[in-house]
């Protein structure tokens, strides 16, 4: 049987709910580009604990049950350590590794949710080289391929503090949400992590769970 949606995803099991509401403020931020291509949302967080992963779990339900004539799609960008697949319900495998190293097409790597609209492309399988794949030509080329079949993008990016993956996913980004635990968080991580990301940005203060990254 196909592993149930983590009930922290309060978007998707409540999405009525004052908590579940929260996640769809970033509804009025997410506008097509000039070329008419779907939004890439950078979901990024200092270090792991922040509840980066939990916090775009939640705003992709929150946006699919809010706007059910969009599709949506979260690409778990997290190759060193990704969690994203346990918290939808979804296999981590085939994946975005696949997808670069393998060729396989996105149609064949995202998986639907049993939130509907809501697509996911995890991980995949351990990447030799996770910098080396987010560099790779064939990523780009996934993303704008994603841009074009979905109407909204996220990726859920490794901590800015452990790699310059997140430095370099940003080049394929419109805008992004920085997710701060204000009980966790430390504000000068928080501050240099900021810097890198080289599209506008917007907070999400996060108080909640362990669940995610």
């Amino acid at each position: 049987t196909r592993p149930s949606i983590d009930p922290m995803v309060v978007a998707a099991h409540a999405p009525q709910s004052r908590a579940g509401e929260r996640y769809r403020r970033l509804l009025p931020h997410l506008h097509a580009g000039p070329d008419g291509a779907a939004p890439v949302v950078l979901v990024a967080s200092a270090g792991r604990g922040d509840g980066r992963t939990l916090s775009v779990a939640n705003l992709a339900a929150g946006i699919a049950t809010a706007e059910p004539r969009r599709q949506i799609l979260v690409i778990d960008a997290d190759l060193r350590q990704p969690t994203l697949h346990r918290l939808i319900g979804v296999p981590r495998g085939p994946g975005l590794v696949d997808a670069v190293t393998a060729g396989a097409t996105l149609g064949q790597v995202a998986v639907a949710t049993a939130i509907p609209n809501l697509y996911v492309l995890a991980a995949g399988g351990a990447p030799e080289d996770a910098l080396g794949l987010i560099l790779d030509e064939r990523f780009a080329a996934l993303v704008e391929e994603a841009r074009r079949k979905f109407q909204v993008v996220f990726l859920d990016a490794p901590p800015v503090g452990e790699s310059v993956d997140t430095s370099l996913l940003s080049r394929v980004a419109t805008l992004a949400v920085f997710v701060v635990r204000t009980d966790y968080t430390e504000r000068m991580a928080a501050a240099r992590a900021l810097t890198e990301i080289g599209v506008p940005v917007g907070l999400l203060l996060n108080a909640a769970g362990e669940s995610g990254a």
